[in-house]
């Protein structure tokens, strides 16, 4: 219902807007075009291909909490009533920490250390969640992984950055997006059926897959 307003609110301010007037024409490219130019640019660039999979395939990982936190709060017994309470307390956090990140990587002078920290964290702490009924205990857990969690994509976009020139970037940023779309469609159903199995051991496998591609990462210090 309160999702009602809120669109409700949004359309009728949309009807407010009015569209700005171009004076530059410009060229509008086909999407298939743009995911082969991306293509080519990935495969002629071994750093750029190894930061953006690096980020793609953990970030994929990772945000599946966004999809299982609320029956996870289910399961242990939280009341539906607080759990808006702590999908705010989540994106505080977020903002947070997005905020802190520059001071972290003034603390730790390597960012592949810092990168590495955030990712076992994250992976440890996914386990931990598998393993606890403990209310406010996996209420933390779920903050910690949202604090180390997501914001951990921005350290790669310097690395990402530096790899590709500014008019490519968008086109670079929207295959990389596309594989995850790819990699999302593919997976959720089958995390769909994990979680409706059994939630802690849903937990318990991305924590360990989260930790063993941090394992077997191939990205540099030099590369961020």
């Amino acid at each position: 219902t309160c999702l009602a307003f809120v669109y409700m609110g949004a359309f009728i301010a949309s009807l407010t807007f009015k569209e700005p007037i171009y004076k530059e024409e410009y060229k509008s490219e086909r999407y298939l075009n743009i995911i082969k130019d991306g293509f080519k640019e990935l495969k002629k660039n071994k750093i750029l291909r190894i930061l953006c999979f690096d980020r793609l395939l953990i970030n994929v990982l990772i945000f599946l909490l966004f999809w299982t936190y609320q029956p996870y709060l289910q399961e242990i017994n939280v009341h539906i009533l607080f759990f808006g309470i702590i999908s705010s307390m989540m994106n505080i956090v977020n903002v947070i920490f997005i905020n802190l990140l520059p001071k972290f990587g003034k603390w730790f002078k390597s960012k592949i250390r810092l990168l590495i920290l955030f990712n076992l964290i994250t992976g440890f702490s996914y386990i931990f969640l598998g393993l606890t009924t403990n209310v406010l205990l996996g209420i933390v857990i779920i903050l910690i992984i949202v604090a180390f969690g997501y914001p951990r994509y921005l350290l790669y976009v310097n690395g990402i950055n530096s790899q590709v020139e500014s008019e490519n970037r968008a086109t670079i940023l929207s295959t990389v997006n596309m594989f995850g779309s790819l990699i999302q469609a593919i997976i959720y159903p089958f995390i769909g059926i994990i979680v409706m199995w059994n939630i802690y051991a849903f937990f318990i496998i991305i924590g360990i897959s989260i930790i063993i591609l941090t394992i077997f990462t191939r990205v540099k210090n030099d590369y961020l």
